[in-house]
């Protein structure tokens, strides 16, 4: 398994519970997560620390449905509500990009088999 939504969903749900933990996971990019939800909030929550809002509910819902025209505010609720505790942010942080690195390894080693017309 190269993915794991319960990380990317509960390390959403830390930071929108406790936008403190924001500067201990800073080192994820949007394509670290496998979900495009995971993504597009992702990239919401990197636009609410640029523009200066706190991080919560509402501006991340705000940001996300300002960059993809879909108000997903149920699914951020169903996030903080996945969240165990926000202390195990960083821990979710690293099970997603240990994952995404595997991801990006394995499609190196796909390469040469797409590049020849090869049918994965």
């Amino acid at each position: 398994m190269y993915y794991n939504y319960e990380a990317e969903n509960a390390l959403i749900g830390c930071i929108l519970v406790d936008g403190d933990m924001l500067p201990k996971v800073l080192y994820l990019q949007p394509a670290d997560f496998f979900s495009e939800f995971a993504r597009d909030v992702w990239m919401a929550i990197l636009a609410c620390k640029q523009e200066g809002y706190g991080i919560d509910q509402i501006t991340v819902g705000y940001q996300l449905a300002k960059a993809t025209a879909k108000p997903r505010i149920e699914l951020l609720s169903r996030c903080v509500a996945r969240c165990p505790t926000s202390l195990h942010a960083s821990y979710y942080a690293r099970i997603i990009k240990e994952l995404s690195l595997q991801r990006q390894q394995l499609n190196k080693l796909a390469q040469p088999i797409k590049t020849r017309g090869i049918k994965l």
